[in-house]
């Protein structure tokens, strides 16, 4: 499975998404300013990954603390207000940092390298129940499409956009895993080419059928009937 964040000897990893699919490239994100640049570049993208990132910010933003006990409730404060300026509009996002506020709040009055070991071990959960979420998700998905399914998506909702495993490629895995996938189409992605760089590459890793398509022929497969659902978000 493509691993897009992880935590290793004290610093977060993320999957530089911008590099590939020329370059599989890691990068040591250390503080939560680093990792706000990293999800406003576009170095980590998709709705569930960027909340979990988030979270990994927060978590460092906690260790990384050398102040008084008395300022710590408003630093803590500016780094959630830094991750929070990065995706507005993603749901995930505001949905981890108020997660990670309800830790902060239960354990900040303790030592402060324990509440750094539980936000830490909760951005951690987070992760583990997004690759567990989308298995389930992959596994119901499949049982509503057909043995020999041909599937059109468009953009990355796939692990690249997650902690592992994918929502739309998710199900597409799945139907891989059942060995009732025939096909994969997917849209190149205008402009950035999610599709093109992205979800293509990431099919090809799991030596899934994939064949990339402009967007403007993906009415043209539906009218000749190659195209069994659209699985997409």
């Amino acid at each position: 499975m493509i691993r897009t964040i992880y935590y290793e000897a004290s610093n977060v990893y993320i999957l530089d998404q911008n590099q590939l699919p020329g370059r599989l490239e890691y990068e040591a994100i250390t503080d939560h300013n680093a990792m706000a640049h990293a999800i406003m570049s576009l170095k980590v993208r998709g709705a569930p990954l960027i909340g979990v990132a988030a979270a990994f910010g927060l978590a460092l933003a906690v260790r990384n603390f050398g102040g008084l006990q008395a300022k710590l409730e408003s630093y803590y404060s500016q780094a959630e207000l830094v991750l929070s300026r990065t995706r507005p509009t993603a749901v995930n996002l505001f949905w981890a940092i108020a997660r990670m506020r309800r830790i902060f709040d239960s354990f900040k009055q303790d030592e402060l390298g324990f509440l750094a070991e539980m936000m830490m071990g909760e951005a951690l959960e987070m992760c583990a129940e997004d690759v567990a979420v989308n298995k389930r998700l992959g596994y119901h998905g499949q049982e509503l499409l057909p043995a020999g399914a041909r599937i059109l998506t468009h953009c990355n909702a796939g692990a690249l956009a997650t902690c592992g495993y994918g929502t739309a490629l998710g199900v597409v895995r799945a139907l891989n895993e059942q060995h009732k996938l025939e096909q994969v189409w997917a849209c190149e992605t205008r402009p950035i080419l999610q599709g093109a760089r992205l979800t293509v590459w990431e099919l090809m890793q799991d030596n899934i059928p994939v064949t990339l398509i402009t967007d403007s022929m993906a009415g043209q497969l539906m009218q000749k009937s190659y195209i069994d659902a659209v699985v997409v978000g």
